[in-house]
């Protein structure tokens, strides 16, 4: 390809030195060198498309999705250099060092006061805790519990400082499983951790790419810890997570509880307090860094009043002394700098144990006796991880909940922050002015539309969710795949990669959500619009493709999510999921079954099958 473009370019000049005749040897010269060096491109272009279709293909039929992404990034991702120059540096090194310092601000107490308080109280807690007290390891770590625990790791993740993967463990010779089990036995006896375990690498990840990607402050961290930390975590997890259990109204770091039960929770008060009459207020309050804000003497009095065994209180006290952190920046590395607050980034232990510090925030609420209520159960705050949604129908109510809150607040070192709180109004008088409530010293803005956990809710006369951003994010997925791969695989397997990797966007959190007609009808066109790209087909020909890739109808997939989130939260220990079940779920339950019974007639005859092995 160099000759022929070199031999185009020479005839070019050739032709253009003679006054670009228009006819004659010279310009034949010119147009067939011109001819040859174009084919030549679109035979490389044929070639390099055959190659990575064959590629990916392969990925796809060995189920090997890490190698398919990989192949799919190397071949199709714009291999941006990112910003060179952060607030005014260019040297990779200074970038690290300015990160590092400017992370290191983030972990620091709210009030110094406070702080002393804390850990002058923590001192006194400890010292008659364990007084008389003789340590010893009350549970011990056998090979069966590391294997189990180590098979719950998921490969593919990025390492520590360390270099060592889930995988480098997992497939190496069963004396590591031994060496292990013997190294994590001796630290609950001695309750002391190795350095490497409170070594972490902050990799600086842009927050937003529509601001200043110069700014330290469009950066977050994103802490790598050590795989052998993490399984240690692990294992203190099977052995003492019975310590750290938290209140049914956090939704947040619970098994087999997700955003999706949240977001129903909230709909099922709006929606009965709505029905009845009222106007519901749902204030979104802001904890300010919470996560590293934690304070380690406010932690640790607070597992001291669960009585939890010394040995893992010794263990957590001794590895949060050590924790340090280090910034990478390309190829360049901070030094390591100290970290006194917060939970460990990256730590398996640390979603419980923050879940344990502002758990106080629940109980205090939940002995206040406010809020709305469902049928004689309180549901009038709802909290997943640090986002506190409170739910009253007056704002009288809704300012001394906010009072409550506060209060909690500051005997943990925390603050709400004013600015990032709001409130949303949902009912028939939803637009109405009405009197201003305050946190931290400042208004709460009254809002129109609210993100939460995912979802964009709306203020209204009745509970409802933005369609905008739902749309908008699938056909930001589906069009950057369909860009990409379209000439690169068949329609089958296109269609395949948008179901599976596109589709998730559109139907996020929908299945806990009542939907009305014309939502459904809207997810319908948006959704329709992938058959019409992809096969060129439009219309009554979209149920004959859906049949053909045994497909179920958008609204009937809907109906069968909605029918397993309802039957899995049937079986629920959480005591709010289960009163809100009680309340309604047995009712939808059965007229998505008597919807079911009825579609054999719609002329759609894998429907049935398909809709019996979704109920099993």
């Amino acid at each position: 390809m160099k000759d022929l473009k070199l031999k185009s370019v020479e005839a070019h000049k050739l032709w253009k030195s003679n006054g670009k005749p228009k006819y004659g040897a010279i310009y034949d010269i010119k147009r067939r060198a011109r001819a040859s060096y174009r084919a030549a491109i679109r035979h490389k272009d044929r070639a390099e498309q055959f190659t990575i279709s064959n590629e990916l293909n392969d990925c796809l039929l060995n189920k090997d999705q890490t190698s398919f992404w990989k192949t799919w990034n190397s071949k199709f991702t714009n291999k941006s250099p990112g910003c060179e120059v952060i607030d005014g540096s260019t040297d990779n090194k200074s970038i690290a060092s300015k990160f590092a310092e400017h992370f290191a601000k983030s972990f620091s107490p709210n009030s110094d006061k406070q702080n002393t308080y804390l850990h002058n109280k923590f001192l006194t807690d400890y010292q008659n805790y364990v007084h008389g007290k003789i340590i010893e390891v009350d549970n011990m770590i056998s090979v069966s519990l590391l294997e189990t625990c180590l098979n719950k790791m998921k490969i593919g993740k990025a390492c520590g400082v360390d270099g060592i993967e889930v995988e480098h463990i997992r497939y190496a010779h069963p004396s590591i499983i031994l060496i292990l089990v013997s190294l994590f036995n001796l630290i609950l006896y001695k309750g002391y951790v190795p350095n490497a375990f409170g070594q972490g690498l902050i990799i600086p990840i842009v927050k937003d790419n529509n601001s200043d990607i110069s700014n330290l402050s469009n950066y977050r961290a994103i802490t790598l810890s050590s795989t052998i930390a993490k399984l240690f975590e692990m294992c203190l997890i099977e052995l003492y997570g019975d310590y750290l259990t938290s209140s049914d109204y956090q939704f947040g770091f619970k098994k087999n509880i997700g955003c999706s039960n949240a977001v129903y929770a909230v709909q099922s008060v709006v929606r009965y307090h709505v029905e009845h009459g009222s106007t519901v207020n749902l204030c979104f309050l802001d904890m300010s860094k919470a996560f590293d804000k934690v304070n380690h003497s406010a932690l640790y009095s607070k597992l001291i009043a669960r009585k939890i065994p010394i040995t893992f209180l010794n263990i957590l006290i001794n590895w949060y002394s050590k924790c340090f952190s280090a910034v990478r920046w390309n190829d360049a590395l901070s030094v390591f700098f100290h970290i006194t607050f917060g939970v460990r980034q990256g730590g398996v232990l640390s979603p419980l144990l923050f879940a344990v510090y502002v758990n106080d925030i629940l109980c205090k609420l939940s002995d206040s006796k406010l809020g709305c209520y469902v049928n004689n159960l309180c549901i009038g705050y709802i909290m997943y991880a640090d986002d506190l949604v409170l739910i009253t129908s007056s704002l009288c109510m809704l300012q001394m909940m906010i009072g409550i809150c506060e209060e909690e607040a500051r005997n943990i070192d925390m603050i709400f922050n004013d600015s990032k709180s709001m409130v949303l109004r949902i009912g028939k008088a939803y637009a109405n002015p009405c009197t201003a409530v305050h946190v931290n010293g400042g208004d709460i803005k009254f809002v129109n539309k609210v993100k939460y956990l995912g979802v964009h809710l709306c203020a209204a006369k009745v509970f409802k969710i933005s369609y905008t951003e739902l749309r908008l994010k699938f056909y930001k997925s589906f069009n950057a795949i369909l860009s990409k791969s379209k000439q690169c695989f068949d329609e089958c397997v296109l269609y395949k990669l948008v179901n599976n990797f596109c589709k998730p966007y559109l139907l996020y959190g929908l299945e806990g959500i009542e939907l009305t007609g014309s939502f459904l009808r809207k997810l319908e066109r948006t959704w329709n619009t992938v058959y019409w790209k992809i096969f060129n087909i439009n219309g009554s020909d979209i149920r004959n493709i859906e049949l053909y890739l045994n497909q179920l109808p958008l609204k009937c997939e809907i109906d069968v999510r909605k029918y397993k989130f309802y039957n899995k939260m049937k079986q629920t220990s959480n005591s709010v999921l289960r009163g809100l079940y009680v309340h309604s779920g047995d009712d939808i339950v059965w007229k998505l079954r008597q919807l079911y019974q009825c579609k054999t007639s719609c002329g759609i005859t894998h429907f049935k099958k398909c809709v019996r092995l979704s109920m099993c």
